[in-house]
């Protein structure tokens, strides 16, 4: 983008600029500074105006409403014997969004470390993990108890019919588990 330093308005935009603003290359030219850029904390106007500025976050606004996350870099520009603001403008959404991709692979690889496939429930890495902080608590006066159960002839069931039949059985008492027992 190419701002007037004077008006602060815009007097050239290219087609990505354009892409990024949901709007025309004509209908941003002329358009002036406040219009585009949303002012936040890592971000003023000032920055903007700024034509040393070396770069900082921040929003922009589009024709349609939204903000966009973006990394805002200006610097003096001489454009035959005008001075000019050459202002750079990075969009960071999709940079946003491979970290929420990366937090939401994190938890869910996390989550399948921790608990059995079938059942939901801790598996032996996780309770040895949360064993050790309840027996911890114990040690400081808090109540702990700690319930062992075997489901009476469950080899039966599995040989009569079938691990398909011994999964849902499984996957039963889990729950009810799940639903009656604080992890």
């Amino acid at each position: 983008l190419l701002i007037d330093p004077l008006t602060m308005t815009l007097r050239f935009a290219n087609k990505h600029a354009a892409g990024l603003f949901r709007n025309t290359v004509n209908s941003l030219i002329g358009m002036h500074l406040d219009e585009l850029l949303y002012s936040s904390e890592d971000v003023s106007l000032d920055n903007a105006r700024n034509a040393r500025h070396k770069g900082s976050r921040g929003s922009l606004f589009t024709s349609d409403g939204g903000k966009v996350p973006i990394f805002l870099n200006s610097s003096a520009l001489k454009v035959k014997r005008e001075e000019l603001i050459l202002l750079a403008v990075i969009d960071l959404s999709s940079q946003r969004e491979l970290e929420e991709r990366y937090k939401k692979a994190y938890a869910q690889q996390e989550s399948l470390a921790n608990h059995d496939k079938l059942t939901g429930l801790f598996n032996r890495r996780a309770l040895t993990k949360h064993a050790e902080a309840e027996l911890n608590r114990a040690e400081r006066g808090e109540h702990l108890s700690i319930i062992i159960l075997d489901i009476d002839h469950f080899k039966q069931v599995n040989d009569t019919y079938g691990h398909n039949v011994g999964d849902i059985v499984l996957q039963s008492v889990s729950r009810s588990l799940q639903q009656t027992v604080r992890p």
